[in-house]
């Protein structure tokens, strides 16, 4: 295991009612009181036990090669939950039959991508939505050149990170299905293999077409009964914009047969950032 030792960790639980069935939880470690830092655990239960182990193995396996990767969400360590007690409004507590994994995230908060497309959040905005685009494309790149495909791409291995309030970027997490290509030297295999991330980022841009199309419309709806106009439509511009981006990127994919993928992921980049420089100059 990747994992530091935890017993000498004191674990306290940010929120005074966390919930163990969302994705994760926020906790401050403290280590003799030398030091405090912010950390998120996710906790699998024993249906999932070999996604935490598969998530696990990514870990070891980067941490020994020391691969340099790009905008990927980072773990501290991995436990059983009865090696772990988190401290709660002041109680210790212990969960039972749990798998944890701690998370080290930079900044004081995080979102999940697709928890926000769910609450239908005002936090999403275009510009946001970009930005993690082109954090979660720089990831595939990464990955890509250490040979390891992510193997589930979607909204909810999309993570944003937030301080003060501010969105940092995103980062990309949920190893659950990964897998290695050091095998292939078929270069030819080797693109059938990364294929499925490349097909699963355009059906998360398939999402986000459809996200964006839902508020183009309630905006313009909006409008007609709004005195601020211009402010709507330049929100309606900004979304119509990222649609534009997303499509494209669909479009893309679909002519692109078996041109090399990571010529494909770099135009796609390139589709994005000069989408985002265009968003500015609204």
């Amino acid at each position: 295991s990747s994992a530091k030792s935890i017993h000498s960790l004191h674990l306290v639980a940010l929120s005074t009612n966390p919930d163990i069935t969302k994705d994760y939880m926020k906790i401050e470690l403290s280590n003799n009181n030398k030091y405090k830092t912010l950390a998120w655990l996710k906790f699998y239960d024993n249906v999932n036990v070999k996604s935490w182990e598969n998530e696990k193995h990514f870990y070891s396996y980067i941490s020994s090669r020391n691969c340099k990767l790009e905008n990927v969400m980072m773990a501290l360590w991995s436990c059983k939950s009865n090696e772990c007690r988190i401290q709660i409004n002041g109680i210790e507590q212990q969960f039972v039959n749990k798998y944890v994994i701690c998370y080290t995230i930079p900044g004081s908060d995080i979102k999940p991508l697709g928890d926000l497309i769910r609450l239908q959040s005002n936090f999403l905005t275009p510009q946001r939505i970009t930005k993690a685009l082109i954090d979660i494309i720089q990831a595939i790149q990464s990955l890509h050149l250490h040979n390891i495909v992510h193997g589930s791409i979607g909204v909810d291995a999309v993570i944003l990170t937030i301080s003060s309030k501010e969105c940092n970027g995103a980062l990309l997490s949920e190893f659950l299905n990964w897998k290695l290509d050091t095998q292939e030297t078929d270069e030819t295999r080797k693109t059938i293999s990364m294929i499925g991330d490349i097909k699963d980022l355009t059906e998360l841009c398939q999402q986000l077409s459809l996200y964006c199309r839902q508020q183009i419309q309630q905006r313009s709806n909006s409008n007609r009964s709004s005195l601020l106009t211009s402010n709507v439509d330049i929100e309606v511009a900004r979304w119509t914009l990222l649609d534009k981006i997303v499509t494209k990127i669909v479009s893309k994919q679909d002519q692109a047969g078996f041109q090399p993928k990571q010529q494909l992921i770099a135009t796609f980049l390139a589709i994005v950032e000069s989408g985002q420089q265009e968003m500015t100059e609204l």
